[in-house]
């Protein structure tokens, strides 16, 4: 009989355990919310000998510094309604006995893996300047309530940036600035339902997504579209 051996954390892995994903959610989904902090090398998910999801596994990405900054900007981002609990490890546990513990990539039955090569994300179509009106509208009535970010990587879906933003609380309006052509600037405003959700999002300054820091910042003049 295998005994469960619980291996040390490793500061410097690549590779970050995740757990609490609803059942239906699907590699394709994990994949997208995993790489919109970094490169993503590998995911595996977890499945019952029926082929369920545990909706647990692991994801491994191509540097560890990413793996870290996973953990700081996804730890309180939903995923398709529940919070995701993620945890570095330099590896998952090892096998033990009994019915449904074998652990992902450890032997036993690991289910579907997949691999996916970086695809560039879909830019959204809409366009800046009416809600940056709508913000500016906002913002005179509520300066307190709206942040300024920027430095946001250009293949951060505005999906993605909603998600992040969320996490310090609702939104009333969401800007993300493009240029002419459509493409992402990188950098845009928020407003928030309450001036003490705006203050939690300044904890997500310094955010690393895909080795560029994020800024948020207290947005002191009216909103406005910035020109290309």
């Amino acid at each position: 009989q295998l005994k469960r051996v619980r291996l040390v954390p490793n500061a410097a892995s690549k590779k970050v355990l995740f757990a609490n994903v609803h059942p239906t959610t699907e590699l394709p989904a994990l994949h997208e919310f995993f790489a919109e902090v970094g490169d993503v090398e590998e995911i595996r998910l977890q499945r019952t000998s029926e082929g369920e999801s545990k909706g647990q596994g692991f994801v491994v990405f191509a540097s560890a510094k990413e793996a870290s900054s996973a953990l700081h900007v996804l730890r309180t981002c939903p995923l398709e309604g529940r919070e995701v609990r993620l945890r570095l490890l330099s590896k998952l546990w090892k096998s033990c006995g009994g019915p449904g513990s074998a652990a992902v990539g450890d032997g036993g039955h690991s289910g579907n893996s997949g691999k996916f090569s970086e695809r560039p994300a879909k830019l959204s179509r809409r366009r800046a300047s009416s809600h940056s009106a709508t913000l500016a509208a906002l913002f005179a009535k509520h300066p307190a309530r709206t942040v300024y970010f920027g430095n946001a990587p250009l293949k951060a879906t505005e999906k993605f940036l909603l998600r992040l933003f969320r996490s310090a609380g609702p939104l009333k309006g969401f800007v993300l600035w493009h240029n002419r052509d459509g493409a992402s600037l990188g950098q845009g405003l928020v407003h928030f339902a309450t001036t003490a959700s705006a203050r939690r999002a300044h904890e997500l300054d310094g955010s690393l997504l895909h080795d560029q820091h994020l800024r948020v910042r207290a947005h002191r003049r009216p909103a406005a579209h910035p020109r290309p």
